[in-house]
């Protein structure tokens, strides 16, 4: 496995997303409270296979987690 596909945890999800070395292409070129679709698009085309498989599998976990983390505070809220 390429070492450069480590999981992180941070505030910014794109850290969670991507690979380290996109991640920081990314965080080069924007600010990282504004994802802008075409920096973005420049970093997916510079990403190997692996990279790309990493971060389309850590994309889903994140969205798992979330629909997670929205049906428990829904549940809780309707109490």
């Amino acid at each position: 496995m390429d070492k450069h596909l480590r999981t992180y945890a941070a505030v910014d999800p794109l850290s969670i997303v991507f690979s380290e070395r996109v991640y920081l292409i990314l965080v080069e070129k924007l600010h990282p409270h504004v994802p802008l679709i075409d920096v973005m698009n420049e970093a997916i085309k510079e990403m190997s296979k692996e990279e790309v498989a990493f971060s389309i599998s850590m994309a889903k976990r994140l969205v798992e987690y979330g629909q997670v983390a929205e049906k428990a505070l829904e549940k809780q809220h309707s109490r």
